[in-house]
């Protein structure tokens, strides 16, 4: 591990160039002082803002000692997911858009690319705004990294995680300091896990007199190693005539290995294509995106923010499928090498003026050009179907695809404060996508689209209520296509059939439009805190939906633009301290902190008949309950948090449904302070172990075919170690 011991070296020897260190005051009052002073700001920057929008500061993020984002995420206000996609209001694939740093995450980006401690805040934001892309129609999670630096900072974490008997571990190390007007902060992460888990699912198929023709049951078994390298340096300047320059930069290195395997017994009917499969594959992931940003003031009202940023990104694949037909032999052999390069840059930026009285102007662009291409060689081979034994005859195939995407956006805004309870935001926001793809399995195919947003939102405070306030929102958003999706190539399935068939997208794809209306109530307690009632509601038109058709013998799924849809719901979230609730009761107790949201969601197809046609993957019901609580006689805090996600029906196509199981989590956590520099924490990660099942009905005039499937899920402990240097 050379390359690991001179990153440490480099992190933690005291910095060559910095020959002048600002002393820091290590105090505990001092500590605490500013602690409340970040919450404070946040909770101050959530009720001024003109857009709703739930900020999520540091400490939270780490309250657990989560070392994955999407396990913070998904005790979120408003967050709920579905396998590793996050939705908003329950809405994901492409209806929620994710930004880094205020910007759309570059092509290539994984969110658990970032791990929580380089992260200052997380910011969900309810509607849309000018300065950022429109791509939201269920709204945004923003994702601020660490930037200002005050004082000097060295930063060790090691946690120890045990799932199913596997252990797992990570490393966080983080050095960050200033000079002057020269600031840095690094941080490093390695991160090694494994996970082993069981699963089975049976298949039943039916005739058009609803008589069973064919049962088979399947028991796989899955276990994957993951290693990985996170690197994330960022650099500062203040110039003498008041300009500021930044560069931050994100490198990740990620490398897995699983196996699989497969046993299907046939029940009854024909005998099953494979009686036994093994699957194997490995996967080497590598990105690298950087930015540098400029910020100049051009007057006393006057500022220019302008960024320029790069992405690399390369993802190489070797995966071995080995197929044992009825008789116990080997019947297709099955190796593939895909690799995938993502390359492109952006171009940002924005004027801002308050040249006029009681006016914040901001006009700006936004553009980005971004290339992929993708390689994939495949080699099999197949046994004669009248032998189960034998040499096996090869092909080969050699696909190539490449896509070109260009993005320019143009934006205006308009923060006009009224009076001092009246604010009113006017903005306008036109963003145009060219895709271009190509390859040598299918024809060249263009899709040029252009969206024009306009965004309208007031906050008016209460006089009556001086901690009220009301909000109201008005946004034209879309959903772009999603690249894969534009293009005629075809995917073919291991095993087709019609819950599992071959895909192949559609260049002639239109985005998705929306015209969607937010409100909120709004209460800040004078103790701290908040009490909020949120609604909205959405109108989408150009719905893409899946096509499911059977061409030439074949299960084939294809996109297409099936007209309509609406969502509408309700959103309450609360967060206070119980004692500032009952000050007699609890008035020698120690801090108990209370967080508690709920989200009720109705949608509606209008192509789809009939009831359950929601739209895809959205819970009618997620909720969240949470309770911090500090213990006085000893330097002990403990919490949990409780969360339901509904589950049920949803029609999904003309002739498909699924079913998923309710779910239920609770997650618990305790941390021991020695001492202001060392603490422990230790966390149990989905007590209830609850076993995740699914269904999926296809019917036609032919018949219906039923897949059930069962997937255990197993508790993760977790201790974490934490030094400050």
């Amino acid at each position: 591990m050379p390359a690991l011991r001179s990153a440490l070296l480099i992190l933690f020897t005291p910095c060559a160039w910095c020959t002048a260190q600002t002393p820091s005051n290590t105090s505990d009052t001092n500590d605490e002082v500013q602690k409340v002073e970040i919450l404070g700001n946040a909770n101050l920057e959530r009720r001024l803002d003109s857009a709703a929008k739930t900020i999520v500061s540091h400490s939270e993020i780490m309250r657990f000692g989560d070392t994955n984002l999407n396990d913070v995420l998904k005790r979120l206000p408003g967050v709920s997911m579905i396998g590793n996609s996050i939705n908003l209001r329950g809405l994901g694939n492409g209806y929620t858009q994710i930004l880094l740093n205020g910007e759309i995450a570059p092509p290539g980006f994984a969110i658990d690319s970032l791990t929580p401690e380089s992260i200052e805040r997380i910011e969900i934001i309810r509607s849309a705004s000018a300065e950022v892309s429109t791509q939201a129609i269920a709204g945004s999670i923003n994702l601020v990294t660490k930037k200002l630096v005050r004082k000097q900072q060295k930063e060790m974490k090691y946690a120890l995680s045990e799932e199913a008997g596997l252990l797992s571990s990570h490393l966080h190390l983080q050095r960050a300091d200033r000079n002057g007007p020269f600031s840095y902060n690094v941080t490093l992460a390695v991160n090694h896990s494994q996970a082993s888990y069981p699963s089975q699912y049976q298949i039943l198929q039916l005739d058009a007199a609803q008589q069973p023709i064919a049962l088979s049951d399947n028991q796989q078994r899955n276990h994957s190693r993951y290693q990985g390298l996170h690197l994330n340096p960022r650099l500062q300047w203040k110039l003498a005539n008041g300009d500021q320059i930044s560069w931050q930069s994100f490198a990740r290195y990620h490398r897995s290995n699983s196996h699989s395997s497969e046993r299907n017994e046939a029940q009854l009917g024909p005998a099953l294509p494979f009686q036994a499969s093994k699957n194997h594959s490995l996967v080497g992931t590598s990105t690298f995106n950087s930015k540098l940003n400029w910020v100049h003031e051009t007057s006393a009202e006057g500022q220019l923010d302008s960024s320029f940023g790069i992405n690399f990104s390369r993802r190489r694949t070797e995966s071995l499928f080995q197929g044992e037909n009825p008789l116990g032999k080997l019947d297709l052999q099955r190796a593939s090498q895909n690799s995938s390069n993502d390359n492109g840059f952006t171009w940002t930026g924005k004027f801002s003026s308050n040249h006029w009285s009681r006016h914040t102007l901001v006009t700006g662009w936004d553009s980005a050009y971004n290339q992929r291409r993708d390689t994939r060689l495949q080699r099999e081979q197949r046994a004669p179907a009248s032998s189960g034994q034998g040499a096996l005859p090869t092909s080969a195939l050699e696909e190539n695809f490449s896509v070109q995407v260009q993005r320019l956006a143009l934006f205006a805004q308009d923060e006009w404060q009224i009076t001092a309870r009246h604010s009113l935001y006017l903005g306008l926001r036109w963003e145009g996508v060219h895709t271009e793809s190509s390859g040598n399995m299918d024809s060249t195919s263009r899709n040029r689209s252009s969206v024009l947003s306009p965004i309208v939102q007031t906050l008016w405070k209460l006089p009556a209520s001086p901690n009220s306030q009301i909000r109201l929102a008005l946004a034209r958003t879309y959903k772009a296509p999603y690249v894969g999706n534009l293009s005629a190539r075809r995917i073919l399935a291991n095993e087709n059939r019609a819950t599992s068939p071959d895909y192949q997208g559609n260049p002639g794809l239109r985005p998705e439009l929306a015209w969607g209306l937010d409100g909120a109530l709004e209460y800040y307690p004078s103790s701290g805190g908040i009490l909020s009632v949120n609604s909205y509601l959405r109108r989408i038109s150009d719905l893409t939906g899946q096509s499911l058709r059977l061409v030439d013998g074949r299960w084939l799924s294809m996109p297409d633009n099936v007209g309509a849809a609406h969502s509408y719901g309700i959103e309450l979230e609360a967060k206070f301290a119980l004692n500032a609730l009952l000050p007699e009761l609890l008035a020698n107790s120690a801090p108990v902190d209370i967080r508690f949201n709920l989200n009720r969601n109705w949608s509606r197809v209008l192509y789809l008949q009939g009831p359950n046609n929601q739209l895809e993957g959205q819970p009618k019901l997620t909720l969240n309950l949470g309770l911090d609580y500090t213990l006085r006689s000893m330097p002990l805090a403990i919490g949990g948090n409780f969360g339901l996600q509904s589950g049920g029906w949803l029609r999904s196509a003309l002739y498909q449904s699924n079913w998923r199981k309710q779910r239920r989590t609770l997650d618990i956590y305790g941390v021991w302070k020695f001492d202001k520099t060392l603490q422990l924490r230790a966390s149990v990660a989905n007590v209830l172990a609850q076993d995740e099942q699914t269904q999926s009905v296809f019917v036609d005039g032919s018949g219906s075919q039923l897949q059930n499937e069962t997937t255990p899920r197993y508790r993760t402990l977790r201790a974490t170690l934490e030094y400050k240097f």
